[in-house]
Order: C-alpha cells, then sequence, then structure tokens
C-alpha cells in the first residue's frame, strides 16, 4: 500500500542519513534488499556502485524492473559479489534475525569485505523498553525470526566474527509511524 511505501522510505531515508555519518555508502552491497528501498535512497542521493542481493524472486524482478542492480540468491553470494564489484560496505537490515547461521553469515561477510571494509547492521533489540512493555508482542517479534539480540550479545558475535564495533545506536523504527526506540 502507498502508506507502507511512505513509511519504508522514511525508514531509508533515515537510515542514509544516519549510517552516513559514520561510513561511506558508495561501494555498497545491501544484503538482503528485498525490493530496493534503501537502494533507491542511496541512488536519488548520487551514492555509486550500490548493489544487493535478495532471495526472495520477486522482490528481486521488483528492485531490477526498478533499474537496481540486485542479485538472486542468498548470503554465500557475497564475498565473490565484493571482489567483483569492488565493495567496501554492506549494509544488513533486519537480516541477521532471519539466518539459520548468524556467526557463519557474519565470518562471510567480513571475508568478502576485507580490511577497512563496513558492515552497518540493524536487528531488533531484546532489551528495548518498548519490547518489554509489549511483553514482546509485536510486529518484530515473528515466526521467521531465528535469532534475537541485545546490545551485549550482538558486540559479541560482532567481535567474534572479526568485526570490530565502531559506533552503536538506537533507532526508531518507522513500522507505520511508532516513535518509539527498538532497534539496534
Amino acid at each position: 500500500s502507498d502508506r507502507k511505501l511512505v513509511s519504508r522510505t522514511n525508514n531509508a531515508l533515515n537510515r542514509m542519513n544516519t549510517f552516513r555519518k559514520f561510513v561511506d555508502l558508495n561501494n555498497l552491497c545491501d544484503i538482503g534488499c528485498g525490493e530496493g528501498v534503501f537502494l533507491d535512497v542511496l541512488s536519488k542521493n548520487d551514492y555509486t556502485n550500490i548493489i544487493g542481493i535478495e532471495p526472495n524472486a520477486q522482490a528481486v524482478n521488483f528492485a531490477r524492473s526498478k533499474g537496481f542492480e540486485v542479485y538472486e540468491g542468498k548470503l554465500n553470494k557475497f564475498p565473490e559479489l565484493a571482489r567483483n564489484h569492488n565493495i567496501h560496505a554492506a549494509t544488513m537490515l533486519h537480516v541477521i534475525e532471519h539466518l539459520e547461521d548468524p556467526l557463519g553469515s557474519l565470518k562471510m561477510v567480513h571475508g568478502g569485505l576485507g580490511q577497512g571494509g563496513y558492515l552497518v547492521l540493524e536487528t531488533p533489540d531484546m532489551n528495548s523498553f518498548s519490547l518489554k512493555a509489549a511483553s514482546y508482542k509485536h510486529s518484530l517479534i515473528c515466526e521467521d525470526h531465528l535469532f534475537y539480540f541485545s546490545e551485549k550479545s550482538l558486540k559479541k558475535i560482532l567481535e567474534k566474527t572479526g568485526f570490530k564495533v565502531i559506533a552503536f545506536g538506537k533507532r526508531d523504527f518507522d513500522q507505520y509511524n511508532f516513535g518509539i526506540r527498538e532497534s539496534l
């Protein structure tokens, strides 16, 4: 629906404005890019060499129809794509909680990015006040999610897979304009 798209576009703009304070968003791969909403916002703001990987064929076709370079497949395609496309940054926005092997996946991303690469990761924060207040009955808690993280556990898994955490923050997740800080 239009409302959903407006919300997702606002979310993507908010992400871009937050992330670019820490990371050069050129030469970026959005892992799990869906229909390319984040890629769209980046390209409209003159970022270049941005690509996506997405397992859902329908979403891939939609993103491609908008002119984005999106590859169908899972995260194991990332290292080769990163090398072939000179990728120095990756985003995983609400992806890690869906992965069967978050540790192995992060190692793969780290290997693909190489020295000096950046990963921007966003996932629900299990210690957020709003999730606790809702007794975890919330749109960010669903059966598709295999793992959940707190700030502490996310830092631990990132460090274990070779990443150095340079910035950590919470962001309002605008699922139709909720003003609550619930995403790491």
